[in-house]
C-alpha cells in the first residue's frame, strides 16, 4: 500500500543502490534497450547479482524467446517486493 512501511522500505532499498553505486552506470539504466541486454546476456551469464522487475520476466527465456534460458528456474530466485 502506498505510504506503508514496505513501500517506503523499499524505495529506501533503491535509493541506497543508487547512493553506493551498487547499480550499473546510470547512462546504462537510461539506455531504452538495456532490457533486452538484461535478458539475452547480462542474467543468463550470471554477470547481474539482482534484478528487480515483474514475475513476467521467465517469457525472455522460453524456447522462442531472443535467447532460450531453460536452466533459469533453477538458477532464478524470486522474491516479494512491497509495491
Amino acid at each position: 500500500m502506498l505510504g506503508s512501511q514496505g513501500f517506503i522500505d523499499s524505495l529506501e532499498f533503491l535509493a541506497t543502490l543508487l547512493e553506493e553505486e551498487l547499480t550499473m552506470p546510470l547512462s546504462s539504466l537510461l539506455d531504452p534497450n538495456n532490457s533486452k541486454q538484461i535478458y539475452t546476456s547480462l542474467l543468463p551469464d550470471a554477470q547481474l547479482g539482482i534484478l528487480i522487475d515483474g514475475s513476467w520476466i521467465s517469457q525472455n527465456w522460453t524456447e522462442t524467446a531472443g535467447r532460450p534460458w531453460p536452466e533459469w528456474p533453477d538458477v532464478v530466485g524470486l522474491a516479494d517486493m512491497p509495491t
